[in-house]
């Protein structure tokens, strides 16, 4: 009886995993192969925003492992603009209570980072960071959200600087961020 039951549950778990990544396995190649992270957003669309957000955190973590330590939990994902948020936690704080700024500044940078590739490879073209500058405005405590928003880069442009503003959970700036 309790072989039955293992088998049965076995049953279950694979019919739950198909059902959660069935969509995402025939596009992940091609997603890793051209640094698409919308085509990965898209094939979780299917999945609760929980299960989706954690999920894409992982597949994040997994291609980027230092990118994945923030834990972040990304809100909107398209091909002009991307939402991510990190919440305060041991790990990232720094001796004076606030989320340590190595941790905005890599927020930032994987959404600026993933909503470049993703508008770039649709032009079949990619991009190699070379600098990150960014501004601290205040201390970040809580629940920090960053965003990119409006995203363009013409054709023929070679050198761009892309934004991403941090917000706080009241909506104030705490720091801002060009990649």
């Amino acid at each position: 009886m309790l072989l039955l039951a293992l088998l049965a549950g076995g049953a279950v778990a694979a019919l739950l995993l198909g059902w959660m990544l069935g969509p995402l396995l025939p596009v992940l190649p091609r997603a890793m192969r051209t640094f698409d992270s919308v085509i990965v957003w898209a094939a979780l669309g299917h999945l609760p925003a929980w299960l989706r957000a954690y999920l894409f955190r992982h597949i994040i973590g997994t291609v980027s492992p230092y990118t994945g330590s923030l834990k972040a939990t990304v809100k909107h994902c398209d091909y002009t603009s991307m939402r991510a948020s990190i919440k305060m936690r041991r790990a990232l704080t720094n001796p004076f209570g606030s989320i340590h700024l190595a941790a905005l500044v890599n927020l930032g940078e994987m959404v600026v980072v993933q909503t470049a590739a993703a508008h770039l490879s649709r032009q079949r073209r990619r991009a190699i960071p070379v600098g990150v500058r960014a501004e601290f405005l205040k201390k970040a405590r809580g629940v920090v959200t960053a965003e990119v928003a409006g995203l363009e880069i013409p054709p023929a442009t070679v050198d761009v600087e892309v934004p991403a503003a941090l917000t706080d959970a009241s909506g104030a700036v705490v720091a801002r961020v060009w990649v």
